[in-house]
């Protein structure tokens, strides 16, 4: 028997269980960790709250919203590209 396993037969083990549903493609369901949504969210937070305003100031409070979730996307994007490729 492996740790973390459950040992009752026909009982599977869900690595996501608590994880955020974010819709389906294709008919697979999307679904993230509760952990990655909270990094994305505080990254997001700090880019359009405090980099962007600095480094640009006086643009409107949606554009520092949109760069800074877009950069947050491209960040995590690149990132989940470089862990896939190991």
């Amino acid at each position: 028997m492996m740790p973390g396993r459950d040992s009752r037969p026909g009982q599977r083990h869900d690595p996501l269980g608590s994880a955020l549903t974010l819709g389906t493609v294709g008919g697979v369901k999307v679904r993230v960790n509760w952990s990655v949504a909270v990094i994305f969210a505080l990254i997001a937070f700090g880019l359009a709250a405090w980099q962007f305003p600095a480094v640009s100031p006086h643009q409107a409070t949606l554009t520092y919203v949109l760069a800074g979730v877009l950069t947050t996307v491209l960040f995590e994007y690149r990132s989940s590209r470089r862990c896939a490729c190991r």
